[in-house]
């Protein structure tokens, strides 16, 4: 994969613009026409201008940012439809459904679940189910070379009154 034109959301390849890279002619001028349409909606999605081309979404490819998912370190997953955020006790995220995800941030919805603050042992503790929306933002860089959000939050309602939660990405877990 050849790289045709490049942006800040990541690399437009040949095959991406719609031609394999190989041979001259009309193939490989259509793939560099649609590489640069797809740089200036790129561009026109930074620029904060609206239309389909601009909206801030990516598919399953290694340019969206990811989510890290497990209690181990740095275990990043595109679109996650689970999310623990450590062990034993730890809360977690299940049946999560994106309705916008982008390097601009991502939002969701799933099910909290969470044990009884000062539960213990925690093997036998009852956990509660919440609603939640998810917030994801701070699309950062990875040593690896992949993108990742590394700031999360949650906001749901238990007992009767509002809650939120911050996570910040450190040294690969949430915390």
């Amino acid at each position: 994969m050849r790289c045709v034109a490049c942006t800040r959301k990541g690399c437009v390849s040949a095959q991406r613009a719609g031609t394999s890279g190989r041979g001259t002619g009309g193939n490989m001028v259509r793939g560099v026409v649609q590489a640069v349409a797809a740089v200036a909606a790129a561009g026109a999605g930074m620029l904060g201008v609206a239309g389909p081309a601009a909206a801030s979404s990516c598919g399953t490819s290694w340019q969206c940012p990811a989510v890290l998912t497990d209690q181990a370190p740095w275990t990043p997953q595109i679109k996650p439809t689970v999310l623990y955020t450590g062990q034993g006790g730890a809360p977690y995220l299940t049946g999560l459904s994106w309705s916008s995800y982008g390097h601009g941030g991502a939002a969701g919805r799933g099910i909290l679940h969470a044990e009884r603050s000062g539960c213990t042992p925690s093997a036998r503790c009852v956990y509660y189910t919440h609603p939640v929306t998810v917030t994801m933002s701070g699309t950062q860089l990875h040593g690896r070379g992949e993108y990742y959000y590394s700031r999360m939050r949650w906001a749901y309602t238990a007992a009767n009154a509002q809650a939120q939660h911050s996570w910040k990405v450190r040294g690969g877990y949430w915390r």
